[in-house]
């Protein structure tokens, strides 16, 4: 019998809350940093299930009224099955870099912002909006 390790991916994740409004409002924002190599087209397949739980897991744990993906630490060239991580209902921000090119070109990761400062500010009353929709 022979065994192996397991490693979903070689991407690795952090996370940050952010305070979009007044302390106690309930207004987070989850910025989901991913760092390393994204497998080219459907190499990939794994890398984006992994980066989706990830999503998911964070997403349960803090309920965030918006959610900033930081990816100017992924290498990533092409593959769709990433563009899944998009579909939430959270409004949500990218951060790119020339790094992670590949999202330029796809309209799925926008809006598209280079600082953190301008997504947050970006997502401020989109994230209002949402937090008014869930205590209706």
């Amino acid at each position: 019998m022979q065994a192996w390790e397991f490693k979903p991916s070689k991407i690795q994740f952090a996370a940050t809350i952010y305070e979009l409004g007044n302390e106690g409002d309930e207004l987070d924002a989850a910025v989901i940093q991913f760092t390393g190599s994204f497998g080219h087209g459907s190499n990939g397949n794994g890398d984006a299930a992994y980066m989706i739980a990830i999503r998911d897991y964070i997403i349960d744990c803090v309920l965030p009224c918006a959610i900033v993906f930081d990816l100017r630490e992924l290498n990533y060239e092409w593959g769709n099955t990433i563009w899944s991580m998009f579909r939430c209902d959270e409004p949500f921000a990218t951060l790119v870099s020339d790094k992670c090119s590949g999202f330029q070109t796809c309209g799925v990761a926008k809006p598209m912002f280079d600082n953190l400062e301008a997504a947050l500010e970006y997502l401020r009353p989109q994230a209002i909006e949402y937090r008014k929709c869930l205590l209706e």
